[in-house]
Order: C-alpha cells, then structure tokens, then sequence
C-alpha cells in the first residue's frame, strides 16, 4: 500500500511541474505526456508538446489516477493533461504498461486575458 501511495504522490509532483504536453524516456519504459483527445475504452488519443496524436491502448488491469484517486478510463475528458508509461514508442497503437495511467483537470484559462 505504501508504494502504491508513494507512487501516486509521484505523478501527482510530475502532473504539477510538467508542462503540458512533451514525451521523454521513462525506467520502465517510455512516458508519454500530453493532453487527452479522444477517449474510446479502451483506447485513448492525446496530443504531444510538438502536436503528434499517440493512440494509446489501456489495458484493463492499468491503473488511472487523478492525484490519489483511482478512476475509470472513461472519466477522463478531451483537455485533462495526462503521463502515460507505455511498452514501447515504435507500435501503433502504443500499449500503456500495467503502471499508472496519471490525470490532471485542464489548465484553467485566465479570464480577461490577465
């Protein structure tokens, strides 16, 4: 439980300094960050930092977080930011790895342009 914990902790500290959108190497495996597009379960679309759209297939046993909280794939909504680990970048669709499929609500837009 505690790892489970430390690990939701985490990707709550990636989702808040992250900026939106940009894919990098992970441990065990390949994070790629972006903003959803599309989600079709279990399938789910986003958009990466230099605009590529990655086709991510969730599999069912994949844990999704909003900050500590476990959610359903299909919570997740076109605008939330969001890291996934995936198995490996040259396949299409890629294959998220039974790790964390991490969540952040969408950047609120300043009102008034301010």
């Amino acid at each position: 439980m505690n790892r489970l914990k430390a690990l939701s902790i985490l990707f709550a500290l990636v989702l808040l300094v992250a900026p939106v959108a940009w894919a990098h190497p992970g441990e065990d495996g390949h994070e790629i960050m972006g903003e959803v597009t599309t989600v079709h379960p279990p399938h789910l679309e986003i958009a990466t930092k230099d605009g590529k759209a990655v086709k991510i297939e969730v599999p069912e046993k994949a844990m999704v977080m909003r900050g500590q909280t476990m959610i359903a794939l299909a919570d997740l909504k076109p605008g939330d930011r969001v890291v996934v680990t995936v198995e490996r970048e040259d396949k299409e669709p890629m294959v998220a790895t039974l790790g964390m499929v991490g969540a952040s609500a969408p950047a609120r837009k300043k009102e008034g342009g301010k």
